[in-house]
């Protein structure tokens, strides 16, 4: 096979070097636009530093709001201990313990689910010693954040128990309308079926309560048949009969 002779490149094409004249051109483009390049690299790494400072404050902050929930639903489940024994002080102790850390985490992570659920069971807390004005302001903060439908769920039923124990017309009104917004959020849902049990054992006090003696006849009613358990029924046939 006959060997093929090369094309000879002249001068001119030997000095075109493909390669080199993008160099070039980059080189001087970059030469021309440093400032602007320099600056928005600059703001690349600054953004992803600010990105990743944020990422690693919202891990802390999370991780800080369920350690703080985790130390107060120790504190809670001792002070149950301690009243199931007899201790009074030791369980209002724990139970001001955990008031406190619950508090602090809330008051210190208002945006975190850990740490609206701390502000749930400072309510409970509060409720159990009586402090029920506290407990609706704060239920009523925490509701305001929008929570997710958990958290909402539980507030709903510490707010509408609170409202109760206060007792004045317009508080079971309000309790009437948490334990409706209950309704809304648990009924047809298998998973909340005891939720919506209590929630109209609810409705059926504040019935009761208002003197809508009819109405607190259907909602226990209503309750028994999603969960059987008569307790409420014998004691609302024994306020009758002490009428």
């Amino acid at each position: 096979m006959a060997n093929r002779t090369r094309k000879r490149l002249s001068k001119t094409e030997l000095k075109k070097d493909p390669v080199y004249d993008n160099l070039e051109n980059a080189l001087i483009f970059v030469k021309a636009r440093y400032k602007e390049l320099l600056g928005g690299l600059l703001v690349v790494i600054l953004a992803f530093i600010a990105i990743n400072a944020i990422t690693n404050s919202s891990k802390r902050s999370e991780q800080n709001a369920m350690a703080g929930f985790i130390t107060a639903s120790g504190l809670y489940d001792q002070a149950l201990q301690y009243a199931a024994g007899g201790d009074l002080q030791s369980t209002v102790q724990a139970l001001d313990a955990c008031n406190a850390i619950a508090t602090e985490t809330w008051n210190q992570h208002p945006q975190r689910s850990w740490g609206r659920r701390c502000a749930v069971m400072s309510a409970k807390v509060m409720i159990m010693q009586g402090q029920n004005d506290p407990a609706i302001t704060l239920l009523g903060e925490l509701l305001a954040t929008r929570p997710a439908r958990d958290v909402e769920i539980a507030a709903l039923i510490h707010m509408a128990t609170a409202l109760e124990n206060r007792g004045s017309p317009q508080d079971l009104e309000n309790a009437e309308e948490s334990y409706n917004r209950l309704l809304e959020l648990t009924e047809g849902n298998e998973d909340f079926m005891l939720v919506t049990a209590e929630t109209m054992k609810g409705l059926s006090r504040v019935a009761w309560a208002q003197g809508d003696t009819q109405g607190a006849s259907e909602w226990l009613a209503a309750s028994l048949e999603l969960n059987p358990d008569t307790t409420e029924f014998v004691g609302y046939q024994l306020a009758r009969l002490n009428q």
